[in-house]
């Protein structure tokens, strides 16, 4: 539907936002044109600026047309540092306040046969977008690659997510090489947007990412590592929702969380959109299913917002719930008006407000990544994400060819050169120094001098969770039987993956001796990374580590839902999750770590182990520290408890009676195995830890 027909029906309908008539561009008034990087004397037509990736700058040109536009092609897909984007003037935009903006573009077809797409990188995708109030809206436009067997008019298509192949789903189809007005009206709370073009409406309620940027900016162009090339002739930006018609936009809440047995007060803030002051709407806490939960309360508008608080008791149970706003009926006067609602969860309290330690590579240290996702949707108070980019696990070396050898300092040293993800040709001693540095050893090393600088009450973490191993060779990845017979952590080759991560779990547990570790397992990769194959072989390392060292472990390989099938859709580089692949490994590895602590309460302390009918009170002890084993069930007795070291020494023996018996354990640090013999011939093992 054309701007035109649009205004013509809203006219012949009756319809209450005659947005043609009572948009003001306050903010953004800009012809991009000659005039594009030039203040014109007004604050709605300051300067744009260009932005150039260092790998793209060869492969990108800027040009302003004589007849009104200004082009942006990119035809480079580069490494890094690969975008291409005129950027507007910060428009320092306040909170609480509805905005729309028109971006007038059309998109020219790349040389496919010069350029072709690639699956996941380097394919055409001209990006709209906006960044306000640290909050992202994104279109994209392309052609369609099968443009000759469908009509003209629909040459190309907008659609919402980065991805190489959008669902038929999310695309609006048309001829996107003609001009048109694609604008976003951004909810008054900057959670959500909603996308017209040319007037009509196309995606509704879309939720806003997360942007952590104070600017306030409008782009276009081509991001991450995609080519474009798309002309751009006009960008207005005003205060209002101007294309709205008579509905709930959104809501905001105070507060999206509460622990299990505890009552809490949610104020709910309800924006609408051409709703009348004093008009009533109601506010309830709803299921998954839509039950009704907590009973609605009432109120009123007042300049398109409308307050509520909602108490919710200390009897609703764990779960995901739904803040909704609705109109009584569903109507406003004649006016059909549909509910909005907001996610609120009662969550677990062995993670309620406690303190969460994560360390991985760039995947775990991303904007956005499932350590953060985790924090939200456990409810954690605190997390300390000590990822670096390109990061492995091990300590290493780089050997030149003038026998100078660079190798990992620790991080205390006095001459310590930091730590950096840079890797380049002709890199120097010096550089290749913070290289080295970059892994677990030192990151933990990092983190142990940190944490003194923190507040108290987030200086002793509750949880850990490492996630390295995708950058590790597999060449260095070491021998699991070996790293877990070493008697000290003095004699643990830090050199190798196994090594650091046995050095890595036992340095974090002498120093909190009631910490909770857990290991993620790296993720599948696309076939075109071609990783899969060692990935699977340092998976095994890493498992049988875990186990030797009874630390739970997440097969984010097998079970988080990537994998290379629709590597497409979540790993848009083949390696890196996007915003949906973060959601779904941090939906993963929250649901494994409430899996994991459940699993426990089983009355004894979380180091405690069971198996079948025997308990020992901890696998993880102090040198010289008292052991206790006891039957659980009351029909079988104890007979006998033997302990031995990894490499098969007997270290102690004794015959015992009775449901429990306590024992001194070794002075010598290192990894044990308890072997407990019951009077009806069966007996259970368990790895014991001293430290």
């Amino acid at each position: 539907m054309k701007k035109l027909n649009f205004i013509i029906l809203l006219l012949m309908t009756g319809g209450s936002s005659l947005w043609a008539q009572v948009a003001t561009w306050n903010i953004m008034d800009k012809s991009m044109g000659n005039n594009w990087n030039q203040n014109e004397g007004s604050t709605t037509k300051q300067a744009w600026t260009s932005y150039v990736g260092a790998s793209v700058k060869g492969s990108t040109s800027i040009i302003p047309s004589a007849d009104g536009w200004i082009n942006i092609t990119k035809v480079g897909v580069g490494s890094t540092s690969h975008s291409a984007l005129i950027n507007s003037w910060d428009m320092k935009l306040e909170s609480g306040t509805p905005y729309t903006i028109e971006i007038e573009a059309r998109v020219n077809p790349i040389d496919k046969t010069q350029y072709p797409d690639e699956s996941g990188v380097g394919y055409e995708s001209a990006l709209l977008s906006t960044r306000i109030n640290k909050k992202l809206t994104d279109l994209y436009v392309r052609y369609n690659d099968d443009s000759d067997e469908i009509d003209a008019d629909k040459a190309g298509y907008a659609y919402l997510a980065a991805a190489f192949d959008p669902a038929e789903e999310d695309r609006y189809y048309l001829d996107i090489s003609q001009f048109h007005t694609y604008c976003f009206v951004l909810s008054a709370d900057n959670s959500v947007y909603d996308v017209y073009i040319d007037g009509e409406l196309v995606f509704e309620g879309v939720p806003t990412t997360d942007m952590d940027s104070n600017t306030d900016i409008v782009r276009v162009g081509a991001n991450i590592r995609n080519r474009c090339n798309v002309d751009v002739r006009h960008v207005r930006v005003g205060a209002g929702d101007f294309y709205s018609n008579t509905k709930i936009v959104s809501v905001g809440l105070d507060r999206t969380t509460q622990m299990e047995a505890e009552s809490a007060t949610v104020q709910a803030t309800v924006y609408t959109a051409k709703i009348a002051d004093d008009e009533k709407l109601q506010v309830a806490l709803v299921d998954e299913d839509g039950n009704v939960v907590v009973a609605p309360v009432e109120t009123a508008v007042t300049q398109n917002k409308a307050v509520a608080k909602l108490t919710i008791p200390d009897t609703v149970e764990r779960g995901v719930y739904w803040v909704e706003a609705s109109a009584p009926n569903g109507k406003i006067g004649d006016v059909e008006v549909g509910s909005k609602m907001a996610e609120y969860r009662v969550l677990n309290a062995d993670f309620y407000g406690k303190n969460l330690v994560t360390f991985g590579n760039s995947i775990t240290a991303a904007s956005g990544s499932w350590a953060y996702r985790v924090r939200d949707l456990l409810g954690f108070g605190h997390l300390y994400n000590g990822a670096v980019s390109a990061s492995i696990w091990y300590e290493r070396e780089q050997r030149f060819d003038d026998g100078t050898i660079v190798r990992t300092q620790d991080y205390n040293d006095p001459d310590f050169a930091g730590i950096t993800s840079q890797h380049y040709d002709g890199m120097t001693p010096s550089e290749w120094q913070k290289r080295v540095n970059n892994c677990a050893v030192v990151h933990v090393q990092k983190y142990l001098e940190e944490r003194k600088k923190m507040p108290v009450e987030n200086q002793t973490p509750d949880y850990i969770v490492f996630s390295y191993g995708t950058n590790d060779p597999v060449d260095f990845r070491g021998d699991a039987k070996e790293t877990l017979a070493a008697g000290s952590l003095s004699e643990v080759d830090t050199y190798t993956t196994a090594g650091a991560v046995r050095w890595c779990i036992d340095t974090m547990r002498m120093v909190f001796p009631d910490v909770k570790i857990f290991l993620c397992l790296p993720l599948q990769t696309s076939e075109s990374r071609g990783w899969n194959a060692n990935n699977l072989i340092k998976i095994e390392v890493l498992k049988e580590l875990c186990e030797g060292l009874s630390v739970p472990y997440f097969d984010c390989f097998h079970e988080s839902g990537i994998t290379t099938g629709n590597a497409a859709e979540y790993l848009p580089d083949g390696l890196h999750p996007n915003a949906a692949g973060q959601v779904m490994q941090g939906e993963y590895i929250a649901r494994k770590m409430e899996e994991a602590m459940d699993a426990t309460q089983t009355g004894l302390d979380l180091l405690a182990k069971v198996e079948k009918d025997v308990a020992v009170s901890s696998t993880l002890l102090d040198a010289g520290q008292l052991l206790s084993v006891q039957t659980l069930n009351e029909n079988v007795s104890l007979s006998g408890v033997a302990l031995y070291s990894v490499s098969g020494n007997e270290c102690y023996r004794t015959l015992v009676s009775g449901s429990q018996y306590t024992f001194r354990s070794p002075m010598e640090a290192g990894v044990y195995v308890l072997t407990v013999y019951l009077d009806d011939l069966t007996e259970q093992e368990f790895k014991i830890l001293i430290k």
